[in-house]
């Protein structure tokens, strides 16, 4: 049964990129497996995307996003903290996510015309429980459609902070 841009699995929903959001998950709960709870952002950032180059994900950080306004690009800019292989990825180690933080990763989403994100809060002591995906149901499934592609990754281990 679709629901939108859902589609009912037996008692699993799944979204568009699944596959996706399940493999950077997986690098999440092994960085928290390694770490724990307790560390700041930077630090935990930092190992999700030596996680990410191990398992030959390409990704961008502090990928720059134009803010169009009424059809006019303004001076002004925001930040994505991850964009792994389409997938926009908010870095967080607060005590409670809140509603706001949800909100926040959405209207990233439609700024930038992506479909899917995740809200990854490091600071519980059961990953899962610190996870939140995002669906931007206005936004075009197909993620190179959107201008963001893969071959903008990053070179060697992933690291440098630098874009190709």
């Amino acid at each position: 049964m679709a629901l939108g841009l859902l589609t009912c699995v037996g008692m699993l929903v799944k979204t568009p990129f699944h596959d996706q959001t399940r493999n950077i998950i997986a690098a999440a709960i092994e960085v928290h497996r390694v770490l724990g709870p307790g560390l700041l952002e930077s630090v935990y950032s930092r190992c999700l995307q030596y996680e990410l180059s191990g398992r030959q994900m390409a990704f961008v950080t502090e990928r720059r996003v134009p803010l169009v306004y009424k059809d006019t690009v303004l001076d002004c800019e925001y930040r994505l903290d991850l964009l792994v292989d389409g997938v926009v990825v908010e870095v967080k180690a607060l005590a409670v996510v809140l509603p706001i933080h949800q909100a926040q990763l959405l209207t990233y989403l439609k700024l930038a015309g992506l479909p899917v994100g995740l809200v990854i809060n490091f600071n519980v002591d059961q990953l899962v429980k610190g996870v939140r995906r995002v669906i931007n149901p206005h936004a075009i499934v197909n993620a190179k459609d959107t201008g963001y592609r893969e071959s903008e990754g990053h070179e060697g281990n992933g690291l440098t902070g630098e874009t190709k």
